[in-house]
């Protein structure tokens, strides 16, 4: 029979027994939890370059697309030069051929009287012009160099 020394005896180890399982759940369970917040932590900075790799990718395509429409401006500018230069060698022409009022109401047919290019061009265009036709004697009939003015 077991004698209350024994049983105390029995319960010490168990205690112990359990106190060391105890202890080694707790660092287990610390460890688990460590683990977790490496794991969060590392999920978080994952995130974060994810992102970070995205706005490179935005980055890159806005920059090729800047590239891309910097070439295509390029060219625009230089077909708007290249246009300009042909319109300032034809308006003289276009004048003299068909009188500064006829060429005004065609542009205003087409919604460019006011467009600024050619309210200069026209109005050097119906000057060199009236100067031209002041040094042979006369004015031209049909021009009106108020035109350009409106």
């Amino acid at each position: 029979m077991a004698t209350h020394s024994d049983d105390i005896k029995h319960l010490n180890e168990k205690v112990l027994r359990l106190a060391n399982e105890l202890a080694i759940l707790d660092r287990s369970e610390a460890w688990l939890y460590a683990s977790v917040r490496r794991t969060e932590k590392q999920l978080r900075e994952a995130r974060e370059e994810l992102k970070i790799a995205q706005l490179c990718v935005e980055l890159c395509e806005v920059r090729k697309s800047e590239e891309d429409l910097k070439k295509r401006c390029g060219g625009l500018e230089t077909q708007y030069k290249d246009t300009l230069r042909m319109l300032m060698i034809l308006m003289p022409v276009v004048v003299d051929g068909l009188g500064g009022d006829k060429v005004h109401a065609l542009m205003e047919g087409q919604g460019l009287a006011k467009n600024s290019a050619f309210r200069v061009l026209f109005s050097d265009a119906t000057k060199c012009r009236m100067e031209s036709s002041d040094a042979n004697g006369g004015a031209a009939a049909g021009d009106d160099p108020e035109v350009a003015g409106d």
